[in-house]
């Protein structure tokens, strides 16, 4: 097996990064399919040449990691004010029911 292989993993681990920035979730479960087949295609013990390029593809799924978590810490967030807002609307309709019966 060439050491193409080995720097595909690398460009790989580069795209799914750029597919997390650009939150582009189905295209990164698809990039992630096709990173799992190279995979399970390399050789278990890699060459002495494609160290660097595997050290290369961990920092960028390690940046990616950082990246993702930041992605789902922003969407919480999202998920919680629409919460609290969805409280708050509903507390508010219930003021205005009361309101209505007692006119009544």
């Amino acid at each position: 097996m060439s050491g193409i292989e080995w720097v595909r993993l690398a460009e790989l681990a580069r795209r799914e990064r750029e597919l997390v920035d650009a939150e582009l979730w189905d295209a990164l479960v698809e990039l992630q399919a096709e990173r799992q087949r190279l995979i399970d295609a390399l050789p278990p013990e890699p060459p002495a040449e494609a160290e660097p390029v595997l050290e290369e593809a961990l920092a960028q799924s390690r940046a990616t990691e950082r990246a993702l978590q930041a992605a789902l810490a922003k969407t919480e967030g999202a998920m919680g004010a629409l919460r609290r807002g969805r409280r708050a609307v509903s507390a508010y309709g219930l003021g205005a029911a009361a309101a209505l019966e007692r006119r009544a």
